[in-house]
């Protein structure tokens, strides 16, 4: 998951992720975002302020899906 990620590219702060797998081929910031905020779990972590860091990767498969993660990270 995340924190493997994280650590393998060196980062050794708390790590925590939100991910949207969508339906279709380029999606809207406005999307992605609306996913993750009606997330009670996902929008925990996006309101949580000691995460002062972002890293998103977005990743196209084919043309019927887009997965969009999100990685916050809490400088150690």
């Amino acid at each position: 998951g995340a924190v493997l990620r994280a650590q393998a590219a060196g980062y050794r702060g708390t790590v925590a992720q939100t991910v949207a797998i969508l339906p279709q081929l380029s999606p809207n910031g406005l999307v992605i975002l609306n996913d993750w905020y009606n997330r009670p779990d996902y929008y925990a972590i996006m309101s949580n302020c000691a995460n002062t860091q972002i890293g998103v990767w977005t990743s196209t498969n084919g043309l019927d899906r887009t997965v969009t993660v999100a990685v916050y990270g809490q400088p150690g």
